[in-house]
């Protein structure tokens, strides 16, 4: 090692209450969600995760802080809709399915944070991989990633993209500025149909009396609320931590200045709750509770959102920033969205390779159209018209898939050494056809092809992306020759000759198109 490289040291630890505070707060920023809401968080959510920080010293002097939490983490957490239902169908049957584990850094209850002096950024990233791939080890981790930070993270972070991270879109932040005088001037600021809505929807809450209350715990509230939550928690669509109830408790006593619970009540009774953190000029909403049963009848939602806006203006706050999903809403409000960031890397570099196509499968916008229509807004979405070189690789990786596991189907078949089925032989024949290896194996290339197949549609015109795929029609019968051993005729070869012109002036056609867009 150099003499530039070895005034570095490495230091792990497993709570941060090992780190001081004042060495905490010489590398990170100020933020909300400090020193006091991780110990909060790990006092809480220890039997969820297992806790990490790595600290690099240069000399004596602390130069970069990690929080890292490790966990078993579903991929399939950030689908909605059809694909969801799918994926919980599989799981019946393979609990495991998509679920890995997974070394994280940032933190599991909020944005990603990272404490670096960027004047030695460029001289800790390789000592600081180094030391990331042994706990990756030391854990039994396949992936590491990087979750949810923020464009102001990206001249640190870019840097790992050359040991093999792929950087992905996450789940964007909302912000609202605080820039008004009253909520009505607030309203002023709407559009008219955004306006008329929310006027219509406080009315109707102005039917009965509802009580807010603004308090740095829950204290005898505490039960009632965490139901509240939880079923709130169970109405999401998408759903990531569940937070225990000690933590709602702990929070209030460990961040007493900064938390603040907002309680709403009627004749008496707990309907709503909203725990934030609030501090210099920043509030920041992190978990909400409401009552179902009269949720939608009086719009607790956009109630608890009207008082909450008040209460910033009252108290000097100049920017609200909301909690992550049920982004439709949050849209119309005005709330503006920033785009946050997931770099991950599997440790066996085959399946990295693969997993390379997960950010296009995976990404939010895929999978809500708030999300895309507002990362188009910022110039950061793909345009669907276009079909890029990498979409190419990626509908001939989906053909490589479905390729590949015809030719497994096909093997497995005839492995059984049953070849004229019928009713007789057909138990015999599914039951040996039921413990072949190469059955389940193209069964499990055909749902990983759905995915990528989805993403596909979900970049091009199925106009163009079905036709290139046709070039199946051309490799399975130049792989059955190869693997199986099969013989072509004449006018089998002509056929196949026929596609693939077919495919050519599909894909000539499409360059075409994309030079008239341009």
């Amino acid at each position: 090692m150099s003499n530039k490289q070895s005034v570095f040291s490495v230091k792990q630890f497993q709570s941060i209450s090992e780190l001081s505070q004042e060495e905490w707060k010489k590398i990170f920023p100020p933020i909300l969600e400090g020193y006091d809401f991780l110990r909060t968080v790990e006092q809480t959510l220890f039997h969820e995760y297992t806790f990490y920080y790595i600290a690099i010293y240069k000399e004596a002097e602390i130069v970069s802080l990690t929080p890292f939490f490790v966990t078993e983490y579903a991929l399939d957490t950030t689908i909605k809709g059809p694909l969801k239902h799918v994926t919980t169908w599989i799981k019946t049957f393979f609990p495991k399915f998509l679920s890995l584990r997974i070394l994280i850094s940032g933190y599991p209850t909020s944005n990603g944070h990272l404490g670096v002096k960027i004047d030695n950024s460029g001289e800790i990233i390789p000592l600081f991989h180094r030391t990331v791939e042994e706990l990756m080890t030391k854990e039994r981790a396949c992936i590491i990633a990087f979750k949810d930070f923020g464009e102001e993270y990206s001249s640190f972070l870019d840097a790992f993209r050359s040991f093999g991270f792929y950087k992905m879109r996450s789940f964007p932040s909302v912000r609202l500025k605080i820039q008004f005088n009253s909520f009505d001037e607030y309203l002023a600021s709407l559009s008219k149909g955004a306006r008329k809505d929310l006027r219509r929807k406080l009315r109707k809450t102005s039917e009965v009396p509802i009580e807010m209350k603004v308090q740095s715990s829950l204290g005898i509230w505490l039960d009632q609320a965490y139901d509240l939550y939880l079923q709130t928690l169970n109405k999401g669509e998408i759903q990531f931590e569940v937070i225990p109830k000690e933590f709602f408790e702990k929070v209030g006593s460990n961040c007493s200045a900064e938390s603040k619970f907002f309680l709403w009540f009627q004749e008496g009774k707990l309907i709503a709750f909203d725990f934030c953190l609030a501090h210099d000029g920043l509030l920041i909403d992190k978990y909400m509770g409401l009552d179902y049963q009269v949720a939608y009848k009086y719009h607790l939602y956009f109630l608890t959102f009207r008082d909450i806006v008040k209460w910033c203006i009252a108290n000097g706050i100049k920017v609200y920033e909301g909690g992550a999903l049920n982004y439709d809403p949050k849209k119309h409000l005005d709330f503006s969205f920033f785009v946050q960031y997931i770099y991950c890397r599997h440790k066996n570099p085959i399946w990295n390779v693969l997993l390379g196509f997960l950010p296009y499968i995976l990404k939010p916008e895929n999978f809500d159209p708030i999300i895309k229509a507002s990362y188009h807004d910022f110039r950061v979405a793909d345009k669907k018209s276009k079909t890029s070189f990498s979409l190419y690789w990626l509908i001939l990786f989906s053909v490589f898939l479905q390729v590949f596991a015809e030719l497994l189907f096909k093997k497995a078949a005839v492995s059984t050494g049953i070849h004229d089925i019928g009713f007789s032989n057909l138990l015999p024949f599914l039951h040996r056809l039921s413990w072949n290896l190469e059955l389940w194996t193209g069964f499990l290339l055909y749902v990983l092809n759905f995915f990528v197949w989805i993403t596909v549609l979900s970049k091009s015109e199925l106009s163009i992306a079905f036709p290139i795929a046709s070039i199946s029609y051309v490799l399975i019968p130049v792989l059955s020759i190869i693997f199986l051993h099969e013989h072509l005729c004449l006018f089998q070869w002509l056929g196949i000759s026929l596609i693939a012109i077919g495919i050519y002036f599909v894909m000539e056609s499409n360059k075409k198109k994309e030079a008239q867009c341009l």
